[in-house]
């Protein structure tokens, strides 16, 4: 989805049946999901796909406003004309919610310049929705 990940830990916990695992990301604990019940490999696909599914789920929440300044940072260094003129017309807390719109429909945020000059591109014809 284009979004960096957040850190995450994988520990025991005594609270759950013993081929169960559960999650937490960003302090949220998410729901225990089965498969530690299955052979080491299978064990640790389960853990990979639970933890890639639950990031594609929630990327919209993991999206914060001092992570949109990160990647605006980044991209500035080779687009620095793009991020100056975006960010007089739009502030961090717009763009992110923009962007966390765009992750609640499924739509990647990776290619982010695309994103800026298209948004660049609507704002000059007017077409910009309030968020």
């Amino acid at each position: 989805m284009g979004i960096i990940c957040p850190r995450i830990e994988v520990c025991e916990s005594g609270e759950l049946a013993e081929d169960m695992f559960q999650l937490q990301v960003n302090g949220q604990k998410l729901p225990p999901v089965a498969g530690l019940a299955l052979g080491a490999n299978d064990r640790a696909d389960a853990v990979v796909g639970a933890i890639l599914s639950s990031l594609r789920e929630r990327a919209a929440e993991l999206l914060t406003v001092d992570l949109t300044q990160r990647y605006l940072t980044l991209v500035q260094l080779a687009f620095p004309a793009i991020v100056d003129t975006v960010m007089t017309q739009f502030d961090a807390e717009m763009l992110t919610r923009i962007l966390r719109k765009q992750l609640e429909a499924g739509i990647s945020v990776k290619d982010l310049v695309s994103i800026l000059e298209e948004l660049l591109e609507k704002k000059a014809m007017g077409n910009i929705e309030v968020l």
